[in-house]
């Protein structure tokens, strides 16, 4: 196992301390600023109702200050989130966590203990690397592998005590230091939705191998808490239509579900092409109305085929055929004999990111020994979705 983790300030004993304190203070500091330099244009107020008057375009100037109270109220809502919960340490269960084994831990909340209470809880394993160059520089995160579910909790010393376990594959990748350009990091998002004040923390954990498999003292996998199923098969039903069918299963995909990913790109696409077409019609060089155009086009009708895709996929003991069309047109069929299947596999395909959440987009894939693909399941936005048609796939398979 690494050793350098142990030099680490945030990682010497089993307490590992959330960034929301700091994200409190960087918030307000930004917020103060970006205020500052807003009204400072404002100050002189005749010479700003002047300008406008003459050049209407200068009105865009309102919209400054109007991110600012946005931030102000950001900066107020984190406080309090702050106030209300104050430090909440991460106990890990086993410590670190372990790649090949399992990463579990518990945090204490000053919160009354109710039932109806629901926290959700994220594990993913990240690559942090630069993007841009000079003054474009920046530091971006990409997901390699995450999980979800719903995190057990009861009654604790403070009020509420949550616990949460999952089972981390093998092949993942450790953490590394991130004292260099490009890293791994091991992440823990915990989100409940609260009457007044959500909970939102977020941690960053130590995840290694072990010459041998670590485990959690923790019971209960937060993959199988029966909330975690119940919209693991919810989400699989939002999307699919599922049957029997002699001797097998038949799962059927509509199109115009989840349909966030295809409207964006549609949007932005036709923004991108009408841009290209201004500017022709404003005298720029040729070239790059042209070349704005075809991307543009390029991207609106990547977002349209999103929206009007189907797939058809029938499973049973002979083997899987799936069948794609577009606006109820087939356009292609995949047949995969269960003598020539090689696996089937959860495939990472997008990410959208909302606030601090990250959803990873997944797709089921089967393959053939010969190098043969077909799509049997997609737009599924959590792990256990996936897992879950994977599972019903293999089972009919036999």
């Amino acid at each position: 196992m690494q050793t350098w983790w142990k030099e680490k300030k945030a990682w010497q004993n089993n307490s590992i301390r959330s960034s929301a304190k700091s994200a409190v203070y960087v918030l307000w500091g930004f917020t103060i600023f970006w205020n500052l330099i807003s009204y400072t244009p404002f100050l002189g107020e005749d010479n700003i109702l002047s300008e406008i008057s003459r050049k209407p375009e200068a009105a865009v100037v309102f919209l400054f200050p109007i991110i600012g109270l946005v931030m102000l109220g950001l900066s107020i809502r984190a406080t309090r989130q702050w106030k209300r919960f104050g430090q909440t340490p991460l106990l890990m269960d086993p410590f670190p966590g372990c790649i090949g084994g399992q990463v579990g831990g518990q945090v204490s909340l000053r919160l009354p203990y109710s039932k109806a209470h629901k926290f959700d809880v994220t594990l993913s394993c990240r690559k942090s690397y630069i993007t841009g160059s000079g003054k474009n520089r920046r530091r971006t995160e990409s997901i390699i592998w995450q999980s979800e579910g719903v995190a057990h909790h009861e009654r604790g010393p403070h009020g509420t005590r949550l616990s949460f376990r999952f089972d981390v594959p093998e092949d993942k990748p450790e953490a590394t230091p991130d004292d260099q350009q490009t890293y791994v990091l091991w992440k823990v998002n915990i989100n409940g939705a609260l009457r007044g004040a959500d909970f939102e923390r977020e941690y960053i954990i130590p995840v290694f191998k072990s010459e041998a498999p670590v485990f959690s003292s923790i019971n209960e996998g937060t993959e199988h808490h029966p909330l975690t199923q119940s919209q693991a098969e919810e989400g699989v039903y939002s999307v699919a239509q599922i049957q029997t069918v002699d001797g097998g299963v038949e799962a059927f995909f509509p199109s115009f579900q989840r349909p966030v990913p295809g409207i964006s790109l549609s949007l932005f696409g036709a923004l991108f092409t009408a841009a290209g077409l201004f500017a022709g019609n404003m005298g720029a060089p040729l070239l790059f109305p042209i070349v704005f155009s075809a991307v543009g086009l390029g991207i609106f009708f990547g977002g349209i085929f999103y929206l009007a895709k189907s797939l058809r996929v029938q499973v049973n003991s002979q083997g899987i055929k799936a069948r794609r069309f577009l606006f109820g047109y087939p356009i292609t069929t995949r047949i995969i004999d269960k003598d020539i299947l090689k696996s089937i596999d959860i495939v990472q395909t997008s990410t959208m990111q909302h606030g601090n959440k990250t959803t990873v987009v997944y797709q089921v894939v089967a393959s053939s020994h010969a190098g043969k693909k077909a799509k049997l399941a997609e737009r599924l936005t959590k792990r256990t979705e996936a897992e879950r048609l994977k599972e019903m796939y293999e089972m009919y398979l036999g």
